[in-house]
């Protein structure tokens, strides 16, 4: 730099930063360089369960309403058609079947019963989607997928086997329904006796019109 004197102008040198002082200024801009960010974390989102579908519909009834024998068929639906593929074994006894069931709700259904005695179930559908059900005494309680509808028709599919009995009538107070003797086979269905070799609404007052295929040893026929 210059500089000025009685002599006159003088050039003075400045004085250069030390090496030391180069490297402490070096560090801190690195240092500062590298210095973390604070990050406010984000809010986390708070789980939600998906929501419980609950069915809005009623529970058909254990009966149809006769006032003179309180517990037989059921309400909350009117059967069109029935539609039986059976195999029956002759020597063991043994009854295989799958039934449809052609019915029209009357009320809307989350669920619904049919009549059925004795026999095993295997599995059940309604509009060919499984189903879930339970068996309570004589009854199938049948839980809709989803609510039928009043005037919506369905079909309820029921596969079942077992080996089919006589039961006691509420209705006439002796047995009826299915006879066997290991030859033949004699079939009392009226007024509550169809229960007891397929799942039914088994009241006279329900009618429908029934197919019935049946596959049993060739020395066997069958008369309906």
């Amino acid at each position: 730099m210059l500089g000025h004197s009685r002599e006159g102008w003088q050039i003075q040198a400045s004085p250069r930063p030390s090496l030391r002082s180069v490297s402490i200024i070096a560090v801190l801009i690195a240092l500062s360089a590298c210095s973390p960010v604070a990050v406010s974390p984000s809010p986390t989102s708070q789980e939600t369960s998906a929501p419980t579908t609950v069915l809005e519909g009623s529970q058909g009834s254990a009966s149809i309403g006769d006032p003179a024998i309180t517990r037989l068929g059921n309400g909350g639906y009117d059967v069109s058609h029935y539609d039986l593929v059976l195999s029956y074994a002759p020597a063991t006894g043994l009854l295989e079947g799958v039934v449809s069931v052609q019915a029209l709700a009357t009320e809307p259904l989350v669920s619904f019963n049919l009549d059925m005695v004795g026999l095993e179930v295997l599995a059940v559908t309604v509009n060919g989607i499984a189903a879930d059900y339970e068996r309570v005494g004589p009854e199938l309680v049948i839980q809709t997928p989803t609510v039928l509808a009043v005037g919506q028709p369905f079909d309820a599919a029921v596969e079942y086997a077992g080996w089919p009995a006589p039961h006691d009538s509420p209705a006439l107070g002796h047995p009826i329904g299915w006879f066997a003797d290991g030859r033949s086979v004699v079939v009392l269905s009226e007024p509550d006796g169809a229960s007891s070799w397929f799942p039914s609404n088994d009241h006279p007052s329900d009618k429908a019109t029934f197919s019935i295929s049946v596959r049993t040893s060739r020395r066997n026929g069958m008369i309906f």
